[in-house]
C-alpha cells in the first residue's frame, strides 16, 4: 500500500509544483482584479501599458502558466509578479490606495 509518506522525490516534486501553482493562481487572480478596479487615468498617469493591455497580458499569463506545464508556470509568474510588485504600488500610489 502506497501511502503520502511513501511517494518519494516525486511525490515530493508534485507537492512543491502544485503548491506554486496554486499561488499563482491565488496571485493572478488578484493582479486580474485590481487590474479591473483600478481606473485607466491611473496606468497612464504612471507611464504605463494602457489598462487593457494589462488586463490582457495577465489573463494570457494565467492561461500559460497552467497550460504549459513547468515552462509556462514560470513565463506566467514572471508576468504576475511584474504587475503585482512594479505596477500595482506605482497605481495604487496616484490613485491614492495604502493597500
Amino acid at each position: 500500500m502506497m501511502t503520502t509518506f511513501s511517494l518519494g522525490l516525486a511525490g515530493a516534486v508534485a507537492l512543491v509544483f502544485w503548491i506554486l501553482e496554486a499561488v499563482v493562481l491565488l496571485l493572478g487572480l488578484y493582479a486580474i482584479y485590481h487590474c479591473v478596479r483600478t481606473r485607466e487615468d491611473a496606468y497612464r498617469a504612471v507611464g504605463k501599458w494602457q489598462k487593457n493591455y494589462w488586463l490582457i497580458a495577465l489573463i494570457v499569463c494565467e492561461l500559460v502558466a497552467f497550460a504549459l506545464g513547468v515552462t509556462g508556470l514560470i513565463i506566467g509568474a514572471i508576468g504576475i509578479i511584474l504587475y503585482t510588485v512594479d505596477v500595482r504600488p506605482k497605481v495604487n500610489a496616484v490613485q491614492g490606495k495604502r493597500y
